[in-house]
């Protein structure tokens, strides 16, 4: 059987869901701050300004980057975001392997480490430097490029590495590398 395209949801780990959570409480309190504070027929912009721009701010700048879900192909993997997808051609893929402890450990060099996603470049002694795109650290799946890593968190990381088995066989795979 040969398989020419699979979907994986992204689903949200318990960090991502707490970090989230906080942070929009934190533009809702924000929020209520400025109107409770904020001098009476002062500056009606600023305060409109101010009560709609502190949770846009925080949502906006970050919502638009989670990741929705992936999506292989015979020669694609691409990322799915709100607006866009991230691309990559498994030409030059290398190893795939279901790491569940990849995220551990790691610095975020630039990126998002938990606003709606996890995503950005990273760096840990144990993969070196890679790009995540990530909502469970969990279901971690590390492919090896030439010259780089990624690491995705498909709902399901054993089927995602049967998927990538089937279409590209010659690719190493291992689950809980």
């Amino acid at each position: 059987m040969t398989i020419t395209s699979n979907r994986f949801r992204a689903p949200w780990g318990l960090s991502l869901k707490i970090v989230t959570t906080l942070v929009m409480i934190w533009g809702i309190g924000l929020t209520v701050v400025l109107v409770t504070t904020f001098p009476r027929g002062g500056f009606p912009f600023a305060l409109w300004l101010a009560i709609v721009l502190s949770p846009a701010i925080v949502s906006a700048g970050a919502a638009p980057f989670m990741v929705l879900g992936y999506e292989l192909d015979g020669t694609w993997l691409r990322v799915r975001r709100p607006f866009w997808s991230d691309s990559f051609a498994l030409d030059d893929l290398q190893r795939a392997w279901s790491a569940p402890d990849s995220l551990a450990k790691s610095w975020r060099l630039a990126g998002n480490g938990g606003l709606f996603v996890i995503s950005g470049l990273f760096t840990s002694k144990r993969l070196g430097r890679y790009r995540a795109f990530a909502t469970d650290p969990k279901r971690a799946v590390v492919l090896e490029f030439e010259g780089r890593k990624v690491v995705i968190t498909p709902d399901s990381p054993e089927a995602f590495l049967r998927a990538m088995g089937e279409l590209r066989p010659h690719v190493p795979q291992t689950v809980n590398a």
